[in-house]
């Protein structure tokens, strides 16, 4: 200011016919004050248009505020399990943020509570048109469709999530589950052979699972007559994992058939040291049907020779022992599994008691059988579920290749758990020809119990 004054300098300005005389010190005053008239212009303006009651924006964001307000409020119903209220405050959130994914996934999941599937539907149908929210919608429609038992429906879905997200581990893992449900063999494994390169599986995993569904190829072509097909399919399962009895038991029946003896035995020998089980003693046994007992004998100790101490080898020799007339042989073999529990065991113990005119005894190990605590069977490892078959995907909670040969405690067989799905329930009590066709894996012959109390295949 100070130089200004002691250089005032002159300015002239004619426009239009008018003159203006001043100096340099007012004209950078007035510069001054226009630019400061400027911003307080500008901040009027802003007022006006944003934090004025009747703005737009003002407007926008105060029901934003309050849309999230009631998200969160609908958000603790929902874990406190008060459904209506939840129901109540997600709709109005919904009418207030109606392009926010996170309102119609609230909306949905509080219809749920409900059990209004329609609402539920709808809510997840309007997540599609959102690209980053159209997977989040695709896997809740999925998941209602399969709960309503629209198998059909929830496959096409779980196919355009896996288009829409080709790595997603759980479209792939939901994908494989449906192919299996519709026996659709193909399917799985070509989405197996995606999911596996996807990391969805380890090669453990992906190896396990490609020889169950081989196996279950196999069933189909050996149903359909086709024999050479079969054999194909089956060796393959059995090789890839000898520790699926059925597969094996399978593979070494047709080879049976084709007068290949010596590669159902090397099957058999395999799946024995793999997993031991009385399907592989049953294809055994049926090897040589005439033979003399004490022949058989000596053929069961060659294929218990890997496993020797399993309680299903120690079964196997006590059953040929005495057949062959050797309690003794019978005895030693059963001495060290007989408090088992296995009323399999006690059968036998007490005919070795009958055949010494210790009826006694006997009449003591019958009664152990009867109320027997443990029992062979397949036992789903997710679930529990247990049953007396093999079958691809368990029958109360739908997973895919989680039945394992195991000895469990308890009489009887279970049922599914209160938690299944219905549409597990209904695909598995053979009302949908989806459900009866994975369920004639099961009913092969070779993977059916014996009937009488001895054996569990």
């Amino acid at each position: 200011m100070a130089w200004f004054a002691d250089h005032p300098g002159e300015l002239g300005i004619n426009w239009l016919g008018y003159r203006a005389d001043s100096s340099m010190a007012v004209l950078a005053f007035a510069m001054i004050l226009v630019f400061f008239l400027g911003m307080a212009v500008q901040r009027l303006l802003v007022f006006l248009a944003r934090d004025l009651p009747f703005s737009k924006e003002k407007r926008a964001r105060r029901r934003a505020e309050k849309g999230y307000g009631l998200l969160n409020q609908a958000m603790v119903a929902l874990g406190s399990g008060d459904g209506k209220s939840a129901r109540a405050l997600s709709d109005k959130a919904v009418r207030l943020l109606p392009e926010q994914p996170l309102t119609h996934i609230m909306a949905a999941e509080a219809a749920k509570l409900s059990d209004d599937g329609d609402r539920v539907r709808q809510h997840y149908q309007a997540l599609l048109d959102d690209d980053l929210a159209a997977f989040l919608g695709l896997r809740g429609l999925v998941l209602q469709e399969r709960a309503d038992g629209h198998s059909g429906k929830a496959r096409e879905l779980a196919r355009r999530a896996v288009a829409l997200r080709p790595k997603s581990h759980w479209a792939l893992r939901t994908l494989v589950d449906f192919a299996v449900q519709a026996a659709d063999w193909d399917e799985a494994l070509e989405t197996l052979d995606k999911a596996s390169r996807a990391g969805v599986y380890d090669k453990a995993q992906s190896t396990q699972h490609r020889a169950a569904l081989l196996y279950c190829q196999a069933v189909d072509a050996n149903l359909a007559n086709d024999q050479p097909h079969a054999l194909e399919l089956a060796q393959k399962a059995a090789g890839l994992r000898p520790g699926l009895p059925p597969a094996v038991a399978l593979a070494a029946r047709l080879h049976r058939q084709a007068n290949q003896k010596k590669q159902a035995e090397k099957h058999l020998l395999a799946g024995w040291a793999a997993q031991p089980h009385p399907l592989l003693l049953k294809e055994w046994q049926a090897h040589f049907p005439t033979e003399t007992a004490f022949a058989r004998l000596q053929r069961i100790e060659r294929l218990i020779a890997s496993q020797p101490d399993h309680l299903e080898s120690r079964l196997a020799l006590a059953t040929a022992a005495m057949g062959a007339e050797r309690p003794d042989r019978a005895m030693a073999a059963l001495e060290p599994v007989l408090e088992s529990g296995d009323p399999r065991i006690a059968l036998l113990r007490a005919s070795l008691a009958v055949r010494a005119e210790d009826e006694d005894n006997g009449h003591l190990w019958r009664e152990k059988a009867q109320h027997g605590v443990h029992r062979p069977c397949w036992r789903c490892a997710n679930c529990g579920f247990t049953r007396d078959r093999w079958l691809p995907l368990c029958p109360s909670c739908a997973a895919f290749d989680r039945f394992g040969w195991h000895v469990v405690r308890g009489d009887g067989m279970a049922l599914p758990s209160a938690s299944a799905s219905a549409s597990a329930i209904r695909i598995w009590d053979g009302s949908s020809g989806a459900g009866r066709a994975v369920d004639r894996i099961g009913d092969q012959r070779d993977d059916k119990p014996d009937d009488g109390p001895k054996r569990v295949d």
